[in-house]
């Protein structure tokens, strides 16, 4: 249970994490990640803040950026595949490449907080991934890929 992370040959950095209803979640990442940011910092961030639902919310990210290696991810600090809104409050600093441009990391998980509030919020698991499938993702098999990573297998 947890995540193994290795960066730049060196040990892999661990860091556990419980989930709802008994989900395991390894991920193994073995790639150089954007000015060394982890896995693990980013699952911190999630928890510290208290962002709904942060084990799936981690799956997005690891999912969406790539493992923290994307284009979108070093261009717009963009880990969510966020684009600008039209219609709520955000972080974003303006539209680049089509999607949401952020000053950091950060900003663009404070972003996703506030579609969470404004479209997800208190909603169950179940209700969270129908959710997920029917206004965020544009990937039909979306929902299925962050599961089959929540439940430790490769994607």
């Amino acid at each position: 249970l947890g995540f193994i992370v290795s960066i730049n040959k060196r040990q892999p950095e661990v860091c556990e994490t419980k989930f709802e209803h008994n989900h395991h979640f390894t991920v193994k990442l073995e790639t150089e990640t954007q000015d060394s940011l982890t896995i693990c910092e980013v699952e911190e961030f999630l928890k510290a803040n208290n962002v709904e639902h942060h084990e799936i919310v981690l799956a997005q990210i690891i999912l969406e950026s790539g493992r923290l290696t994307s284009n979108l991810t070093k261009t717009n600090n963009n880990l969510l595949g966020m684009k600008y809104p039209r219609q709520r409050p955000t972080t974003a600093l303006k539209e680049k490449n089509g999607f949401a441009y952020y000053e950091d990391w950060k900003h663009c998980i404070f972003d996703y907080m506030i579609w969470q509030s404004r479209y997800a919020k208190k909603l169950t698991v179940n209700e969270y991934f129908d959710k997920l499938s029917s206004d965020y993702a544009q990937d039909e098999s979306y929902v299925n890929k962050l599961k089959k990573l929540i439940n430790g297998r490769e994607i």
